[in-house]
């Protein structure tokens, strides 16, 4: 077996380096073998590793301060022994408590001590929006409009619980895979069936999509998340860094998506690195973007100047066998002062 040197600069091989210290970040050689939802999900906790090894090699002094990491769900796209070792206090916040549960048995136990579980709806408004929804009687197009724009205004400024207030300021705030799920929730569990059972069967549920409602709502909830990972965060010194599933390609239920078509036409796209560049992610933003993974566009909308983007990286994960997301890596420094522009 051929020596590879560790991505860690020890100049070690690599199995007896890195991969031996934090055996998550070891992916499977080939996702096809993969047998579970963990094994699956190891090139994703491989990057997701890389990410924070190469911003505490930069910023040595976030090393052994405190984490938090919203949407951390199961952990399974999560290097929670490399994590525990590198952060004196990690924080777990998800709104599913069954999926926190679930990731105790990713958690080397040696360090479980210093985990905090925090289930939390980071909107604040999952029950007043199927509330809402349930006695409104919306029997119209127009009618689920106005309820989404009812419920734009009425997005929340959050009331954290103590599990996160009390051990605020973090010196890392992690937002993982969590933007595209803050509207999708909304939309998948309650607005589809509800259209589905209650507007005119004419109107497919996804030409809603074609109005400017939805994408404000999305937006709304984006800015929300962007203001909760700013107020969590140590100001100047601390970093934010969020993950987000912006563009994918396959299939769901047999429904191919709509950038399908791009990456057929360009296969490249998939397997040469380099082909993927920031003028490309650009222009597919306005044509392909998942709901809510943009985060340029509502920063500029409620005109927030306080978060410096310090860099930005890309990578394909394979979710299933048949379906990829291009993942942005998002570094922000949260600022006291607003930034010139954007």
């Amino acid at each position: 077996m051929n020596m590879v040197d560790c991505f860690c600069g020890s100049g070690l091989d690599i199995e007896r380096c890195c991969y031996g210290k934090y055996p998550s970040i070891k992916p499977l050689d080939d996702l096809n073998l993969a047998t579970t939802e963990y094994e699956l999900w190891s090139i994703e906790r491989r990057a997701v590793y890389l990410s924070l090894f190469r911003l505490l090699k930069e910023f040595p002094n976030l090393e052994k301060e405190n984490i938090i990491i919203y949407g951390a769900g199961k952990c399974t796209d999560l290097p929670m022994d490399f994590i525990c070792e590198k952060f004196s206090d990690v924080v777990l916040v998800d709104i599913d408590d069954v999926a926190l549960e679930g990731a105790k048995q990713y958690i080397p136990e040696r360090f479980i001590d210093k985990i905090t579980f925090v289930q939390f709806d980071v909107t604040g408004l999952r029950e007043i929006f199927k509330a809402e929804l349930k006695r409104s009687n919306i029997k119209t197009v127009e009618g689920i409009l106005k309820f989404l724009n009812v419920m734009t205004k009425r997005i929340p400024s959050l009331i954290l619980p103590n599990e996160i207030h009390n051990k605020m300021p973090f010196a890392i705030s992690v937002s993982d895979l969590i933007l595209t799920q803050l509207f999708s929730t909304f939309y998948v569990n309650d607005l589809f069936p509800y259209m589905f059972m209650n507007i005119d069967s004419k109107f497919c549920v996804n030409d809603i999509f074609k109005y400017t409602e939805p994408t404000d709502f999305a937006n709304g909830l984006t800015f929300q998340h962007l203001k909760l990972l700013y107020d969590t965060t140590k100001k100047e010194t601390g970093k934010i860094m969020i993950l987000t599933d912006t563009f994918v390609f396959g299939k769901d239920n047999g429904v191919e998506s709509e950038f399908n078509k791009e990456i057929m036409n360009n296969p490249q796209y998939l397997t040469e690195d380099g082909t993927v560049t920031i003028e490309l992610i650009s222009k597919w933003y306005e044509k392909y973007a998942i709901a809510g993974s943009n985060i340029y566009s509502p920063l500029k909308t409620y005109n927030f100047r306080k978060l410096k983007n310090d860099v930005m990286r890309w990578w394909w994960w394979l979710n299933r066998k048949d379906r990829y997301y291009l993942v942005m890596n998002y570094i922000f420094t949260p600022l006291i002062q607003d930034l010139d522009d954007f």
